[in-house]
């Protein structure tokens, strides 16, 4: 017709209802089979994409299992506390990890095979722990002294890809040497002392050098704790007992050290003070820090 209606609607293959001047067509079937199957593919087409963009931001907002940070366990080795939790931290940071992060931790401190009289590299493996702690072994007396074949044991399982936190007397006092222990930690065995002296543990903290260890703590951090510190020949902290070990926290007068040593497979930190004795919460932070620590 001359309105043109009669050629778009033959194109369509549309059919016309009522007069062909009239000025509202009405679609009631769609006759081409072609466009038809045009539009139901480009339905599917744009449906499928929705499904992808609603997937994609599903996997935003709600993270899967797979994406969420791996636990962190933790084992405290032939210490002061004798796989026991006398007056420590450990279970409080057991129950409460997440107030100090997002990835969860356990510290089994009474694993007998470790925790006890002697512990071997068999028993450091079945215990499946990503970090070992020693808690003040030297401190302890004549009962945490240990054996040449210990400290291999733990070199060898520490080589194999595992992290070291050691406090307060680790490594010597008036009844005990460990200080076979301190190449482990990066430090120089014979310029340790076998006295200690008291301390503010108030560390002004070397920021830049290890992050990762002080996150969330304030500079300074000031520790509460044992309020102790073994304490070199010498009397101050200083390069003169690194052996590979950096000092990433000092206190006021250098009585007392945070130190971090970055070995070929592991990573070893050492704080002078005993955070994990009636603990203050930058206590628990940095020791939550230290076990979470790549």
């Amino acid at each position: 017709d001359n309105s043109g209606h009669g050629t778009l609607v033959a194109r369509l293959g549309w059919t016309l209802v009522g007069s062909p001047t009239a000025p509202l067509l009405a679609v009631v079937s769609c006759d081409n089979d072609k466009w038809g199957q045009q539009v139901r593919q480009r339905r599917q087409w744009i449906g499928a994409i929705l499904v992808i963009v609603a997937g994609a931001l599903l996997m935003v907002v709600l993270p899967d299992a797979a994406s969420a940070a791996a636990p962190r366990k933790a084992i405290v080795v032939k210490s002061f506390t004798a796989c026991g939790n006398s007056l420590t931290v450990w279970d409080d940071l057991n129950a409460h990890w997440s107030t100090y992060g997002s990835t969860p931790i356990t510290i089994d401190y009474a694993n007998n095979s470790v925790c006890g009289g002697s512990f071997t590299l068999a028993a450091l493996r079945a215990s499946g722990a990503s970090v070992v702690i020693l808690d003040d072994p030297a401190g302890a007396g004549s009962c945490c002294r240990y054996t040449a074949a210990e400290i291999t044991a733990l070199r060898t399982y520490a080589s194999e890809g595992h992290n070291l936190l050691a406090t307060y007397e680790t490594f010597r006092n008036s009844v005990t040497n460990n200080s076979g222990l301190a190449p482990l930690f990066g430090l120089r065995a014979s310029l340790l002392s076998a006295n200690d002296v008291a301390t503010t543990a108030a560390y002004s903290l070397y920021r830049t050098k290890d992050p990762a260890l002080f996150r969330k703590l304030p500079n300074p951090y000031r520790g509460g704790g044992y309020l102790r510190t073994q304490r070199p020949t010498d009397g101050v902290w200083s390069a003169n007992e690194l052996n590979g070990a950096t000092i990433i926290g000092i206190t006021h007068s250098d009585e007392a050290v945070i130190t971090a040593f970055h070995a070929a497979n592991y990573y070893a930190a050492y704080i002078s003070h005993r955070p994990e004795y009636k603990g203050n919460t930058q206590d628990k932070q940095f020791i939550y820090n230290a076990i979470i620590h790549a």
